[in-house]
This record gives C-alpha cells, sequence and structure tokens, in this order.
C-alpha cells in the first residue's frame, strides 16, 4: 500500500486486492507447531471455541473465528510459543462473554498465559490510557495486541463496504486510536532485543498497511459505498 494521492476513482479495486490479500489464511495452525506445543494450543483452541459458542461478531460471523485468525496471523508471522498463541486464543473471551472468565484462566492455565489475557482484556470501566500502560510493560501482550489490532482493524475497513452495522465514523475513531495508543507498542517492540523483535516489527509494517488502507475507504465517497454494498459483490472478492 502507499498513500501517495490518487485519483478516487482507483481506490474501490486498490481495496479490493489488499483485503483480498490474506496470506495467513493458508496457515495451519497445527501442522505449523511441535506435537509438545500443540496440546496447551489445542486446549485453549477448544476452551476459546466453546467460550464463543453463542457470541457472534458485528459482520454477523461465530466470535470464534477471531482468536483463530489472530493465532494465524502471529504463526504466519514466525510466532511459535505456545504460551503466546494460547494466549491469542483466549484473548477476547473475557470481554466478549464475562470477565470472571479471567479466573477461570488463572486457574486453568499457566501463570503467563493468564497474564497475557489480564493485560490484554480491557475490563467494564478501565480508562484506555491503563488498559494500553499494561500492554506496553510486557512483550508477549504487544505481540498478541498487534496482531489482534490487525485483524479488527482491516475487517472493520473492509465492512464498511459490506455491512451497515461499520461506519466511517466508527473506522475514522478506531484508526485515530491505533495511531495513538498501537503505534508505540509496535515502535518498542521494533526497539527492543525481545525474541520477537523481528516478527513484532514485520506485524507492526501490516499494521501500518492496514491504517493506510483505513484512510483510503474514509476517502471513498459514501454513495461508491452504498453502489458497492447494494451489489453485495465483496463477500466473494474480499
Amino acid at each position: 500500500m502507499h498513500s501517495k494521492k490518487r485519483d478516487i476513482r482507483e481506490y474501490p479495486m486498490e481495496l479490493i486486492t489488499y483485503f483480498g490479500n490474506r496470506p495467513w489464511d493458508g496457515v495451519s495452525i497445527f501442522e505449523a507447531i511441535t506435537k509438545d506445543q500443540s496440546r496447551l494450543v489445542r486446549r485453549s483452541h477448544d476452551c476459546s471455541c466453546g467460550m464463543h459458542a453463542k457470541t457472534y461478531r458485528k459482520d454477523g460471523k461465530p466470535a470464534r473465528s477471531h482468536p483463530t485468525k489472530v493465532v494465524k496471523i502471529l504463526i504466519y508471522f514466525g510466532v511459535d510459543d505456545p504460551v503466546v498463541l494460547a494466549a491469542a486464543y483466549l484473548h477476547d473471551a473475557p470481554e466478549d462473554v464475562d470477565d470472571q472468565i479471567l479466573l477461570l484462566i488463572e486457574e486453568g492455565y499457566p501463570e503467563r498465559v493468564f497474564a497475557i489475557v489480564f493485560r490484554v482484556t480491557r475490563t467494564e470501566g478501565m480508562p484506555k490510557e491503563e488498559h494500553f500502560h499494561l500492554i506496553f510493560e510486557d512483550f508477549d501482550s504487544i505481540i498478541v495486541k498487534l496482531a489482534d489490532r490487525l485483524h479488527n482493524l482491516r475487517n472493520m475497513a473492509k465492512n464498511v463496504y459490506l455491512n451497515k452495522a461499520f461506519t466511517k465514523k466508527k473506522l475514522h475513531k478506531y484508526v485515530i486510536e491505533t495511531e495513538k495508543f498501537i503505534y508505540p507498542l509496535g515502535e518498542k517492540i521494533t526497539r527492543s532485543d525481545h525474541k520477537y523483535a523481528e516478527e513484532g516489527a514485520h506485524l507492526y509494517l501490516a499494521l501500518q498497511d492496514a491504517v493506510t488502507a483505513a484512510k483510503l475507504v474514509l476517502k471513498v465517497p459514501q454513495g461508491v459505498i452504498k453502489r458497492y454494498q447494494g451489489k453485495r459483490r465483496q463477500p466473494t472478492l474480499f
């Protein structure tokens, strides 16, 4: 993606190409990790699917689809730590279902899994500054949050075309939040000597591309978006 100015008529096809490129979709999670790693990850997968069984995302997809995408993104970018992958499977359950699930994770999973999920969970009433400060203090939490935001931002930007539940106003606020709170996370891990510093740098670049795409969506005339919604072509193209 490039941010230089283009004829507005070029944006829809450029965005279709961008959103259609999801190389992590080809990741087979349990083929990409070792047998020893898979035990904890599979248990987290099963737990995540069970806890999200009756919850759905705003795009109508089962809520369990998002944690799976986050895990695939992490593996695609080179993250293979079973603790991080397990936390990625569980990261949304407290917010989506019940924050009391944090107690179950604390009792049933290794301390590091709980610590990551705790940091990336924004409980009711928690200020954003406090939430992102917790993440900023821990590199494993940063890597999970980068993958989480990459999928969520792409999904929101894409769905401005597909679903009236997503609006430019919401997308604009999400872009601002990403630049204000998530970019510092990417910059920190990129400058670090953490074992996933290189993977984090690549994830951060992918997130910047997603922000560029989102800003292009914000520039597309509303009439164009309505025509795309009317044709209902995007599910096959994206």
